[in-house]
C-alpha cells in the first residue's frame, strides 16, 4: 500500500512538473495542442505505471525458472492452471510480495544493476521522444529507489547484504547511506529534467 502512494505521489508529480512547463502556452494552446498535452501525460503515465510494476517479471521469473520446487512457486503454478479470475488482484498482490530472499539474491535489487538503470536512464531520457520510454525508465527507477529506502530502514545489515552483495568488501553504514543520498538525488535531477 505504501509503495502505491509513492507511485501515485510521483505520478502527479511529474503532471504538475509537465503542467508547470506548460502553464505560459494554456492560454494559447488550441484543440491539437491540448491533445497532445494529453496524449504524452498519458503515455508518460502509463509507462511509469508499467515500469514501476516491472517486477513482476523478476518474480514470474524466479517462479518458473529459478525456484520452481519453492512452495509459494508451487501455489502460484496451482492458481494459473485454475484459470480463475475472482482474486485476479489477491494473487497479483501476493506475486508482488513473494519474497525468494532466503533462497537467492535478487538481481533487480542490486548495485549493478541500479548503475545499469543509471547508464539506460540518462540513454533513454535524453536521446528518445518516446514518453513512453521516459515513463518507463522513471518508474523503474521509482521502484529502485523505493525499494532500497524500505530495506535501509528494515535493518541497514540487510540493506548492505542485499544491495551490495556483487561487492566484495564490506560496505559501512555511512557509505550505505551517502549511497542512497546519492541515488535519490541523481534519480530527482532525472526526473525533474526530464518530465
Amino acid at each position: 500500500m505504501k509503495k502505491r502512494f509513492y507511485l501515485v505521489f510521483y505520478l502527479l508529480l511529474i503532471v504538475g512538473a509537465g503542467a508547470i512547463k506548460q502553464v505560459g502556452n494554456f492560454i494559447s494552446m488550441t484543440g491539437s495542442d491540448w491533445f497532445l498535452f494529453f496524449r504524452d501525460n498519458l503515455l508518460m503515465i502509463s509507462g511509469a505505471i508499467f515500469g514501476f510494476y516491472f517486477i513482476f517479471f523478476e518474480k514470474f521469473w524466479q517462479v518458473f525458472y529459478l525456484y520452481p520446487e519453492a512452495k509459494e512457486s508451487q501455489w502460484v503454478k496451482e492458481y494459473i492452471k485454475k484459470r480463475s479470475l475472482k482474486n485476479l488482484g489477491s494473487f497479483l498482490v501476493y506475486l508482488l510480495n513473494i519474497d525468494f530472499s532466503h533462497k537467492g539474491r535478487s538481481v533487480l535489487n542490486s548495485f549493478l544493476f541500479h548503475f545499469s538503470w543509471l547508464g539506460v536512464a540518462v540513454f533513454v531520457l535524453t536521446s528518445t521522444a518516446s514518453t513512453f520510454g521516459q515513463g518507463l525508465v522513471l518508474g523503474l527507477g521509482l521502484y529502485l529507489l523505493v525499494e532500497a529506502w524500505e530495506i535501509y530502514q528494515k535493518s541497514t545489515e540487510s540493506f548492505r547484504g542485499k544491495i551490495f552483495w556483487q561487492i566484495e568488501r564490506p560496505i559501512s553504514p555511512q557509505e550505505a547511506q551517502y549511497y542512497l543520498y546519492i541515488f535519490s538525488a541523481i534519480f530527482g535531477m532525472l526526473s525533474l529534467f526530464f518530465s
